[in-house]
């Protein structure tokens, strides 16, 4: 089976991007069981790859280091035979020419939410294992993540759709991008 876009690109992946608290896991795990086509979460995967949680890998090795990781792990995950759904760490697209290497095999998709839903997501367990957003208050959190959108909204904003998810449910948000997936799909 081969699935391309009417552009030609040949598709290995529905990958999802965002910023954190996006719900790009969440949406990734309620999307593979409605279309039945596995998921890896780049994040998990390079936790398990180095043993470590992802705050450990930044204290240890800095953020540098952590992008090489996310870049070989696309790398791997691009190389896959089997076609796949990832949910990419917020800033795996934004580094090492990963939006490029993203979009000649993935159908690219943005969870757009705004920064009070953010905020509101993060705050508590969800900021734990995020080191760029742990430790800070709700006020700090709010302009990170108004520099993070700024900077990384050139990447984001590329992807063949953006789904807007702050009034939608997990189920919703699987639906729109399923429908939408199908319509651009050249299946044969």
């Amino acid at each position: 089976m081969n699935n391309n876009l009417s552009d030609g690109r040949k598709l290995k992946l529905i990958a999802l991007i965002g910023l954190s608290g996006s719900g790009k896991t969440s949406v990734g795990q309620q999307l593979s069981q409605s279309i039945k086509l596995n998921f890896i979460d780049t994040d998990k995967l390079i936790e398990e790859k180095e043993k470590k949680i992802i705050p450990e890998i930044f204290l240890n090795h800095g953020e540098k280091y952590f992008r090489q990781l996310e870049t070989q792990v696309l790398a791997e995950i691009s190389l896959n035979p089997n076609f796949l759904i990832v949910a990419t760490g917020a800033g795996l697209p934004c580094y090492n020419n990963n939006f490029d290497k993203l979009a000649k095999c993935s159908y690219l998709i943005y969870l757009k939410t705004n920064i009070d839903t953010l905020i509101k997501r993060l705050t508590g367990d969800g900021i734990a294992n995020r080191p760029l957003l742990s430790n800070k208050t709700p006020e700090s959190l709010n302009s990170i993540l108004l520099q993070m959108l700024e900077e990384r909204e050139k990447f984001y904003s590329q992807a063949d759709i953006i789904i807007d998810t702050d009034k939608l449910s997990l189920a919703d948000i699987a639906f729109n991008i399923q429908r939408k997936f199908l319509a651009d799909v050249i299946w044969y």
